[in-house]
């Protein structure tokens, strides 16, 4: 989820592919979830 590498003598971290992936899929699921609850909320 997170790449790591040496820049000089820092340490550079990076949000890999997959970890994009992840997380735009918690907030699609975020979406989903709050679109359920004003739809229960409704009634």
């Amino acid at each position: 989820m997170i790449e790591g590498r040496w820049d000089h003598r820092k340490r550079v971290y990076k949000l890999a592919d997959k970890g994009e992936k992840a997380i735009k899929t918690i907030l699609n699921a975020n979406n989903d979830i709050q679109y359920l609850v004003r739809n229960l909320l409704k009634c």
